[in-house]
């Protein structure tokens, strides 16, 4: 009985043992589960959270929709054509310094396929291919027909002041058929602030002296227009004073319907140095 007894201890050792280092192994992957970035070598800060934040700028000048902006990442100024797309210093230099460009006074389309909001069709003038921005898409309010928006980049050599100019029209339609009227210069404005459409840095299509000037000309409810009012649309300009941008408000003839024209100028410089003063007089607030 003794003897058998010896010979048990190795075997009661090894359990033993075995015992032990499954109770090591076990407090180790608990350790490794409550600090596990320090195990790994990493620090406490995310990967997420080294990279730059996205633009983020103020409600009104946010993309349509839930779609993510193509405007650039971190502090990188950039000039805002359309709710749904942005221009940023290095692709205005590229375009700048296109083939023909300067000399020829060639035309580059000043919109992308980028969004879902942007429809490809034809330039009724050169037939060339051209996209177009339908901010609302067709989800159009009844007394508007259509809202479209579409423009060009060209190189302005005459002057004293040569440099890249971004020529953009946004067009409305206000259709004769319609039996929903537009009431009032508010209801308007309502309905293009909820578009999101910067002129400029500095203004937009809803402001209330631009949406009085359209209203007046698509006067959707037929009303006589008093002469004085009619003097002032002609006359009276809505250049923005702050960026020099120019803002040509207009009757177009379309048919039976009446539509209204916005065209705006926008100098963008000569696209040599990020830090022209010109070049930022255009770009979005950081």
């Amino acid at each position: 009985m003794r003897i058998s007894s010896i010979m048990a201890l190795p075997i009661l050792e090894k359990i033993f043992a075995l015992f032990h280092k499954a109770s090591k192994d076990t407090k180790k992957t608990a350790s490794a589960s409550a600090h596990p970035k320090l195990i790994l070598g990493c620090s406490k800060t995310s990967e997420a959270g080294d990279l730059p934040p996205p633009y983020t700028a103020g409600e009104d000048s946010k993309p349509f929709g839930n779609e993510k902006s193509p405007s650039p990442q971190g502090s990188e100024r950039y000039v805002q054509i359309c709710p749904h797309e942005a221009l940023s210093f290095d692709r205005l230099q590229r375009i700048a310094n296109l083939p023909n460009l300067k000399t020829n006074g060639k035309k580059i389309d000043a919109l992308t396929p980028t969004s879902d909001h942007h429809h490809r069709g034809h330039d009724k003038d050169t037939k060339e291919p051209q996209d177009s921005c339908k901010p609302l898409g067709y989800n159009i309010s009844s007394f508007i027909g259509s809202l479209k928006g579409f423009g060009t980049y060209t190189w302005k050599s005459s002057g004293s002041t040569p440099g890249m100019m971004l020529s953009f029209h946004w067009e409305m339609r206000c259709l004769e058929s319609t039996k929903v009227k537009c009431d009032s210069p508010a209801e308007l404005q309502a309905f293009l602030d909820s578009t999101h459409i910067w002129l400029c840095s500095h203004k937009k299509l809803s402001d209330l002296a631009i949406v009085n000037r359209i209203y007046g000309i698509i006067n959707p409810l037929g009303k006589p227009v008093d002469p004085i009012d009619r003097y002032m649309t002609k006359e009276v300009g809505n250049d923005c004073e702050h960026c020099g941008t120019k803002i040509k408000i207009y009757k177009r003839k379309e048919g039976a319907d009446r539509t209204c024209r916005v065209d705006t100028k926008r100098y963008l410089g000569k696209a040599k140095q990020a830090e022209d003063q010109v070049w930022l007089g255009q770009c979005s607030p950081l």
